[in-house]
């Protein structure tokens, strides 16, 4: 079949659903300190801070692991640190230049982490949270103190400044959306800027709840609050703040949030007093997540977890007794004719491809990126060896097989689609098929740098291209002696339909169109 359109056309064939589950691992920490902040540097290396505070065994604690997860080292902190110092925030802004707060502690490095320093700030308050903005700029929030009141700033990051508080008041938590678009909340307080922290003001309260964990969704343009209340809130745009039930308990059991996260568009994740709540329908209900230490009503066995954090494929929580729970977004273990996809030693799915045996090669971890209810479709390369993936709906993902669609073989589509005519780099194509019942299904496919990224069985709200046809038209074509004459057939004959939805795309797709005749 012809190198173009086959390859667009043959993923309206994938229709049937499949189910498909992942639990949170313990990833043992190798501590028993409070764990209250963690930064994810990239699919393999991770930084975690915490502390006991008073106590015989409290120290303040770094934690680092460089195999996503599956191993944690304690790295040296400055022995002039008190003690009973509790360590409660770290970002990075560079692979070498990161900052840590934690009580009256702001330790930076810059060298990756081996080594820390202590930096002044104005009033030596206590600090709780901190975000990295830029190559020298940083924000960190806490309690205001006798020069300080609540945010301090640097923008060289050297010298640290206060004065942007416009309510003195305690702050627990700070985040940026972007350089620009931060939130800081605390007692019954939000503050919002949109200057990268240099201004502070849109002053806003809700229902007399601390607030203690604050994120935002790119996908729909909402924020999200978290607190000690059975409710978070969320706002759409520059709307209000709403109430939303988020817990699946009685009165009597745990209601208090400490954070909430965002993986992606539809799931969400919530910590609290001895709880780990998912949301997998975009925050329209909340249930406990499944975990390996659970207990059968769902509750963890440690009275907080403190933080959560997801990035590069994985999600990780934290909290008391140095309990480390990761979500076992799959980590891909690729070798010679087989691939492995599995949580840290929890095998979920398995494709052995028809190859004769080879010897083994050292092939690097993949930690795929896919949304929830996606599954990763591996690309080998001629070493063996997985180079990329594509990300398969639930819905489409076990007609593969069913169609002649290999998942061992999926890279040889996209290797091919770089031979396209008018088909850009990035594209988003809406397929609309008629089935021979006369229902209509609508799939998604969306193209990154030419290579196929995702499928999904929802349409998308913006695509760059509409395909118009039928199963009885793809049927035809695949069953002809000629495919690439029948699909050139088909186009001239309306039988499918190819629209773009811009004016640059349309003349993209008609020279497109003219070429591909002349392949």
């Amino acid at each position: 079949m012809n190198h173009s359109l086959k390859i667009i056309l043959f993923f309206v064939l994938l229709v049937i659903p499949i189910s498909f589950a992942q639990d949170w691992t313990d990833s043992n920490s190798g501590t028993t300190q409070m764990l209250h902040g963690i930064f994810i540097m990239d699919e393999q290396k991770a930084w975690i801070v915490g502390g006991e505070g008073a106590g015989s065994r409290g120290h303040p604690i770094l934690l680092k692991t460089e195999n996503g997860g599956s191993s944690w080292t304690e790295v040296p902190l400055p022995t002039s640190l008190p003690s009973t110092t509790i360590l409660k925030d770290i970002c990075f802004n560079s692979l070498n230049k990161g900052w840590i707060v934690g009580g009256a502690a702001l330790l930076k490095t810059e060298n990756g982490g081996i080594s820390w320093l202590s930096q002044d700030y104005p009033g030596n308050g206590i600090l709780n949270s901190i975000a990295c903005l830029g190559e020298n700029k940083a924000i960190a929030v806490g309690f205001p103190a006798s020069s300080s009141d609540g945010i301090i700033r640097t923008t060289d990051g050297i010298r640290w400044t206060s004065g942007y508080n416009p309510l003195d008041s305690t702050l627990t938590r700070i985040y940026f959306k972007d350089r620009n678009y931060g939130l800081a909340v605390g007692q019954n307080t939000i503050l919002k800027t949109i200057n990268g922290g240099a201004t502070w003001g849109d002053i806003t309260t809700v229902d007399d709840v601390s607030l203690s964990g604050v994120t935002c969704k790119r996908t729909d343009n909402t924020c999200w609050l978290a607190g000690w209340g059975r409710n978070i809130y969320k706002k759409i745009g520059e709307g209000a703040w709403i109430a939303v039930d988020a817990s699946p308990l009685d009165t009597q059991q745990g209601g208090l949030f400490t954070d909430i996260e965002w993986k992606n568009a539809t799931l969400g994740i919530l910590t609290g007093e001895g709880i780990l709540l998912e949301s997998g329908d975009a925050g329209t209900t909340w249930n406990f997540a499944s975990t390996s230490v659970s207990s059968p009503l769902g509750l963890l066995p440690v009275p907080w977890m403190y933080k959560t954090k997801c990035g590069y494929g994985a999600c990780y929580a934290i909290g008391s007794n140095g309990l480390i729970l990761r979500r076992g977004e799959p980590i891909l273990v690729p070798q010679r004719g087989n691939l492995s996809i599995a949580q840290p030693n929890t095998p979920l799915w398995t494709v052995n491809t028809p190859t004769t045996p080879q010897p083994p090669v050292n092939c690097p971890t993949f930690m795929d990126d896919c949304e929830a209810g996606y599954h990763p479709i591996p690309e080998y390369g001629t070493d063996g060896c997985i180079n990329d993936y594509t990300c398969v709906d639930d819905s489409v993902l076990s007609s593969l097989n069913q169609f002649g669609i290999l998942p061992q073989n999926f890279g040889n589509f996209n290797r091919q689609l770089t031979s396209i005519p008018g088909l850009g780099q990035n594209e988003r194509v809406n397929i609309d098929l008629t089935q021979n019942d006369g229902t209509q299904r609508t799939f998604f496919i969306e193209l990154t740098n030419k290579k196929i990224k995702k499928i999904s069985s929802r349409e998308s709200e913006n695509p760059t291209l509409i395909l118009k046809t039928s199963e009885t038209t793809i049927n035809h074509i695949r069953d002809s002696t000629n495919p690439r004459q029948e699909v050139f057939t088909a186009i001239d004959n309306g039988k499918i339909n190819i629209e773009a939805t811009s004016f640059f795309g349309k003349i993209k797709l008609g020279l497109g169109k003219f070429l591909l005749k002349f392949l």
